[in-house]
């Protein structure tokens, strides 16, 4: 996940050096108060962030939101769809209950071509399966949750292939 406003700055500090050196102390500073405030600000509060009430599980039975990277690279390839990853689960003996595309939210990746995302593909599966799931690499969403650090997880739209 890449913050366009960083990125901005970044350019224009990248630019402006002479300028900015008279200014050092705002080289030092300005990009860390702009990250925090572009990329951190209100993503983990987004209707759409799930570890909350804002989404409940979709089946009757006991169930879990388990995810995986999605393979994404920056300016390269936009990730796995989620019905590979879901392929992968499907194909191990664990049924899907539902997909989505999605995304760490908290953190920050630097905004570099070639370098790694937070982009993560969200699959439900039965709790009972959790094991079985864990050992191919699956995660439990609810581990991205942590409201001290201001960690979570979104679902987001799906990016299509480049």
């Amino acid at each position: 996940m890449t913050c366009p406003k960083l990125t901005r700055m970044m350019l224009f500090i990248r630019n402006n050096k002479q300028y900015l050196l008279r200014m050092k102390n705002t080289i030092y500073y300005a990009p860390l108060l702009l990250s925090l405030i572009c990329c951190g600000g209100t993503q983990h509060a987004d209707k759409k962030t799930l570890g909350h009430p804002a989404i409940k599980n979709t089946s009757r039975e006991k169930s879990l939101w388990v995810y995986i990277n999605n393979g994404a690279v920056q300016c390269e390839f936009n990730g796995h769809p989620p019905a590979k990853t879901a392929e992968n689960l499907i194909d191990n003996g664990i049924p899907v209950m539902a997909s989505h595309c999605g995304s760490i939210t908290g953190v920050m990746r630097a905004a570099v071509c070639g370098g790694a995302t937070t982009n993560i593909n969200l699959h439900e599966i039965a709790t009972a399966h959790r094991a079985k799931a864990e050992r191919l690499g699956y995660r439990p969403a609810q581990s991205l949750v942590d409201a001290t650090k201001g960690t979570g997880y979104s679902i987001d739209e799906c990016k299509t292939s480049q």
